[in-house]
């Protein structure tokens, strides 16, 4: 696909993070202009729409903190551990099965490594690989090119894309690092086109650990995870009128048998068999998905 024809969907999708209006290209400088006058620019064929000056002071913090550990850590990097791989696996697996034939445009949130275009994009559909920083959409549209396959750079409280876009929104391993949910769920409910599905998934009530940072000495929380989510607490974040469901999973006991040795070679339907048996038996789910529905 030509540039030409990477702006001309960028163009049909975007529009400005903070007060949703349509977006102008300046062919001249490769950049995108709002009615105000501000520039967003191109960067190696990437929108980079972060509305930072409309930012409060702590959200700044939490966007710079994304795009230094995006420099500092490589997703793309395979798990050594066989367990986390296969957890990772099935994770995976639970989360593409929401993808469905009839759906089109893809968003990725926090796309990571861009293990989202890798599976999705072999079954036709267009991918929005997203993050708050610039490293992780360039590396995974290197790693998966396609004519199909496209970047964002933009905050996910402040998302550049006009109302009723994606078909499916993924934020895996997303919201417990947000410091709000509840803008945050809403603002992907608001991207999401009627009919459409948010798949989300975070741990399950997780007890959240702190240690003291060596350099700030104040609590600092393991893997920068700010909020811990079950059945009752996310209620209120599920927009009104909306359809949703909440599935638990990936039992600790399942995982601590080393059961990947045999069940890595069964499809999703007998690990799930498995997985349930064994939260009957003795409940120990680590992974919480939701899905939420936007009614036609």
């Amino acid at each position: 696909m030509s540039l030409e024809e990477k702006i001309s969907f960028y163009r049909s999708v975007l529009c400005d993070p903070v007060n949703k209006q349509e977006l102008k290209y300046d062919d001249t400088n490769h950049s995108f202009l709002n009615e105000l006058g501000d520039v967003y620019r191109m960067e190696d064929g990437i929108p980079v729409l972060l509305p930072a000056k409309y930012l409060q002071h702590e959200h700044i913090h939490f966007a710079e903190h994304y795009q230094k550990d995006a420099e500092v850590f490589d997703y793309a990097e395979e798990y050594e551990d066989a367990v986390t791989r296969f957890e990772q696996k099935r994770l995976h697996e639970m989360i593409v099965s929401h993808v469905k034939k009839e759906h089109h445009l893809i968003l990725d949130v926090g796309c990571g490594n861009g293990w989202v275009a890798q599976q999705c994009l072999p079954l036709g559909k267009k991918v929005i690989s997203a993050d708050i920083g610039i490293i992780n959409p360039k590396k995974a549209l290197e790693r998966f090119p396609s004519p199909h396959h496209f970047g964002l750079v933009a905050d996910a409280c402040f998302l550049p894309l006009k109302d009723n876009t994606a078909d499916v929104i993924i934020a895996a391993e997303i919201m417990e690092h947000i410091p709000n949910p509840e803008l945050f769920v809403k603002e992907l409910y608001r991207c999401l086109k009627p009919g459409g599905v948010l798949v989300i998934t975070t741990p399950y009530h997780e007890k959240i650990e702190f240690s003291l940072c060596i350099h700030c000495n104040k609590p600092t929380p393991r893997h920068a995870h700010l909020h811990s989510f079950h059945e009752k607490n996310v209620i209120p974040l599920f927009p009104e009128g909306s359809k949703f469901d909440m599935t638990i999973f990936m039992n600790k006991y399942l995982l601590k048998i080393h059961s990947h040795i045999i069940l890595k070679y069964f499809q999703l339907g007998v690990w799930r068999w498995f997985d349930r048996l064994f939260q009957f038996l003795r409940p120990a789910p680590l992974r919480f998905l939701m899905t939420i529905a936007k009614p036609k």
